[in-house]
């Protein structure tokens, strides 16, 4: 017997030959054709060889795919032949006569019997599925217990087959039918245990099985649901009668086992289609998390290298480098060889330094993509470090004037922050690692929330976009539907920079390598003011804390619970939204000086707009409702703020002089009566301040906190936080000290003629810019500037979505 031939229809012909010869014997030709060999040599080899023959016949069928009644009776007549011989195996080559090659072989050919296409039924037709059941039986069936049974009688020789039949098993294992499932499953408790009792661990084992099903799940389709239901409950049952694995974790790598087939299974589960990459991205990013919690490192590598591809294919260069980064800092500068293959490119490199160094270079060119060039820069002196220890001075010259470049580009280019999203997935219809969770997502250059809408629903086909951003009821979160709420939100800004500094870094910088996130809702509270809002004008603050800081390796991150609700009060509101407008002004004057073509219209618009609301607008409501001797009568706690607010409206005059010097040096003619109109406005408000300004050489001691029971409130107490004086005043991005700074009577806007009084002398003195703040340390309680509202994940509320918030904001 020889392998046979693929030499168009001779192999039909010499197969059908083998077929009907087999046909023909029964259990006693086959006993006395055994018997006829004169040593056990010659036995094993025919036996092998015709192993072999019969795989190539299962594995290559030799007959047109719909010659289905061939197909069968091939399949019937090599199980019985099968059987016949495996009689001759346990006979012959078992004990002390045990042969590993024949009965590795055999295993082999068994499995691929009962795993070969032609028998899958479940995949047939319904006639075709019952022709063959009622002919021939499920002959799957037939094999495996053949396989169990012979498996049970080998005993002590099994580990003979560890690791190397787990694959195979685990294949078998996956056939969709129960009884198969149930027969095999136990297997995997008796590799394990082999392995335990010869080696003392059976992580080899462990390891082997975790990747075969990574392979067979991810990789070619197998499994479901109701597979990883079974294995678990099959394996805890067993679990019993081996009392050393429990001892040794057994019960901890059934569960890992577990969580790893429902991560694959939402994996392989996602829909094919560029629309639905952020979904698939989540499922690499959990298996990556599982993988780093198991220890798993060549699994955990593999699909960092999946997830980066992804990334790069769609354009996200930064969440490309930061995943990997994660490669990049496993490594070491050394000469060590690498513990196993890389993948892709990196295939040539063979020691640890060596890749860690090419992956350096990627890295950094991904974050030049990204413009993250600091970033870029750290990496870049980390190699140019490793260059100076090895002296190679050609790449270390090569390496800094990169570093020079990619400070050039931070100083002359204008990069937008980043726009961040919240968006919250309520409803069953939505996959387990989306269901009823809330994110926060990075939008694109520029982006808008509608645009970032369209995109998110072109993912979800069948999602409703709620129209309001209120907590979302039981009914909804039930559902079999598919909703998402969405709103814009902004990173709470930690300004770790001196004022100098130019506001467009400072702004960037605010946006990068941050976890929390906020969005505020406005509400009236008490009786309003019908000619000035502002003055109850109130301010319900959500802040979430992500798991990952963003960027990161992914464009978005889960909200951790519970999270923070605070309110503000409306003087505080007030401060904040002035401060926010000067930082925005010195935002678009160093965008104009940087790019004069592209920044002069944004900056005109702004200044337009601040000025026309310095004469006739919201500086003046602010000054109406908090810079009057009544308010500082009634409010007596908030001195504090109001010195601030004074403070924030003086330097706003000070910012929209400089804005309107930058507007006049680079505005070509078409926007010089645009310029001259401001200048005019701008008079009037310069006068009205300009004897403020000269009483500006104030600074603002921290005063700590105050409890206020005001009437408005209903006489609760609320804690208010207190601002020191700062060049730039940024929302809840105030620290505070216990310095003690030396303080005047707070300036009132109102009181002209104790202003009138003052020396020329002191209408010209400048303001003197004060230090940087120290920030908080852990014996300094942080200033609260409202009540506390906890909120708890199990309530129906847990989403913490501000009640009256509305989507567009």
């Amino acid at each position: 017997v020889g392998v046979i031939e693929r030499n168009l229809s001779s192999s039909v012909q010499l197969s059908s030959v083998l077929l009907a010869v087999l046909k023909l014997m029964d259990s006693q030709h086959f006993h006395n054709y055994v018997r006829s060999f004169p040593s056990p040599d010659e036995l094993r080899d025919f036996v092998s060889l015709t192993f072999e023959v019969f795989l190539d016949l299962v594995t290559r069928a030799p007959f047109p795919h719909d010659w289905f009644t061939m197909s069968t009776l091939q399949n019937s007549t090599l199980l019985s032949a099968i059987t016949y011989l495996s009689e001759a195996l346990l006979m012959h080559f078992t004990d002390d006569k045990f042969d590993y090659h024949v009965w590795n072989k055999y295993f082999h050919l068994g499995v691929a019997f009962v795993t070969q296409e032609s028998l899958q039924i479940e995949m047939m037709t319904p006639p075709k599925a019952s022709r063959l059941l009622q002919r021939y039986g499920d002959m799957r069936i037939v094999m495996n217990r053949q396989i169990m049974n012979i498996w049970n009688r080998l005993r002590d020789h099994k580990i003979h087959f560890i690791p190397e039949l787990v694959g195979p098993f685990v294949e078998m294992s996956l056939v969709q039918h129960a009884d198969i499932r149930r027969r095999t499953i136990p297997v995997f408790l008796d590799f394990l245990d082999c392995e335990l009792r010869s080696t003392g661990d059976f992580r080899k084992v462990e390891t082997e099985l975790i990747d075969k099903l990574d392979t067979y799940v991810s990789g070619a389709g197998r499994a479901d649901d109701h597979y990883k239901d079974l294995l678990n409950e099959t394996l805890t049952s067993e679990c019993g009668r081996y009392p050393d694995l429990l001892k040794a974790g057994l019960e901890q790598s059934i569960e890992s086992i577990t969580q790893l087939l429902s991560r694959l299974l939402d994996f392989r589960n996602v829909p094919e289609g560029d629309e639905h990459r952020n979904l698939r991205m989540s499922t690499i990013f959990n298996l990556l998390q599982l993988y780093r919690e198991m220890e798993r490192e060549e699994m955990y590598i593999r699909y960092i290298y999946k997830l980066c591809d992804m990334h790069l294919k769609f354009g996200h260069f930064s969440e490309a480098a930061f995943t990997l980064l994660l490669h990049a800092r496993k490594l070491a500068w050394s000469t060590f060889p690498l513990a196993s293959k890389p993948p892709g490119k990196f295939q040539s490199a063979s020691t640890e330094g060596e890749l860690k160094e090419r992956l350096y270079h990627d890295i950094i060119n991904y974050l030049d993509k990204g413009k993250l060039w600091e970033n870029s820069i750290a990496l870049s002196k980390e190699l140019a470090e490793h260059y100076g220890t090895i002296f190679d001075y050609a790449r270390l010259s090569t390496i800094y004037r990169d570093v020079a470049d990619f400070y050039d580009k931070i100083a002359g280019h204008v990069r937008a922050p980043s726009a961040y999203y919240r968006v919250g997935f309520f409803g069953k219809g939505f996959p387990s690692i989306l269901r009823n969770k809330i994110f926060i997502y990075r939008g694109g250059e520029y982006e808008k929330i509608g645009d970032f809408n369209h995109r998110l629903l072109a993912e979800f086909s069948h999602a409703q976009l709620m129209k309001r951003s209120g907590p979302p009821g039981k009914d909804t979160m039930e559902s079999s539907g598919q909703y998402i709420q969405t709103c814009t939100v902004d990173p709470v800004r930690e300004d770790r920079f001196d004022v100098s500094v130019p506001e467009t870094i400072r702004e960037f910088h605010a946006a990068v390598n941050v976890n929390r996130f906020q969005v505020d809702r406005p509400f009236q509270r008490g009786k309003k003011d019908k000619d000035n809002e502002f003055a109850t004008l109130w301010i319900e603050r959500t802040t979430y804390h992500t798991m990952e800081s963003l960027p990161g390796i992914l464009r978005w991150s889960e909200v951790q619970h519970p999270f923070e609700m605070i309110e503000i009060c409306p003087i505080e509101n007030a401060i904040e939204s002035v401060a926010n407008r000067n930082r925005e002004l010195r935002r678009d004057i160093d965008q104009c000086r940087a790019d004069p073509e592209q920044g002069i219209k944004s900056l005109g618009m702004k200044l337009n707009g601040v000025i026309d609301a310095a004469v006739n607008g919201g500086v003046a409501k602010y000054e109406q409702a908090f810079l009057v001797r009544e308010y500082r009568r009634v409010h007596s706690e908030h001195a504090d703020f109001v010195d601030t607010l004074t403070k924030v409206i003086t330097e706003q005059v000070q910012i929209l002089g400089e804005g309107l010097g930058a507007h006049s040096q680079y505005a070509p003619e078409t926007l010089k009566p645009l310029q001259n109109k401001m200048e005019e406005m701008y008079g009037k408000v310069k006068r009205k301040y300009s004897r403020e300004t000269a009483r500006q050489s104030v600074e603002f001691r921290d005063r700590g906190t105050v409890v206020s029971r005001s009437p408005a409130n209903g006489g609760q107490s609320v804690r208010y936080r207190r601002y020191e004086s700062q060049e730039v005043l940024t929302r809840s991005s105030m620290t505070f000290s216990g310095q003690q700074r030396p303080t005047s009577k707070p300036l009132s806007f109102q009181d002209d003629q104790n202003i009138d009084r003052r020396s020329d002398s002191l209408r010209r003195r400048p303001i003197d810019p004060l230090p940087p703040i120290p920030p908080l340390t852990e014996d300094q309680p942080s200033p609260k500037t409202a009540r506390r509202k906890t909120i708890d994940q199990a309530s129906v509320r847990h989403s913490g979505l501000p009640p009256a918030q509305t989507a567009d904001k």
